[in-house]
């Protein structure tokens, strides 16, 4: 018999995302595929930064465009601690 431990991740992780998605976030995210952009799932970390800030988001969903050079970055933003300045 198997249980949830012996259940392949994938499975188990998509099942999951796809109770914890609204209504709208699956539509935008079935309109930015008709746009052209993929979900790219190789970045892990993604920091911006602007004069004396730096946001840090940690594991976002990152949509990339395939006809042109440009990301699109959902995930939650968290100031950064600047330690250059």
């Amino acid at each position: 018999m198997n249980t949830v431990n012996d259940a392949p991740d994938n499975i188990f992780n998509q099942t999951n995302n796809l109770e914890k998605q609204s209504r709208g976030e699956r539509r935008t995210m079935k309109t930015l595929e008709n746009f052209g952009f993929k979900l790219s799932k190789k970045i892990i970390k993604v920091k911006i930064g602007k004069k004396r800030q730096i946001w840090v988001i940690n594991y976002p969903e990152v949509y990339q465009s395939q006809n042109y050079n440009s990301l699109l970055i959902f995930g939650d933003a968290k100031i950064g601690r600047v330690t250059s300045i």
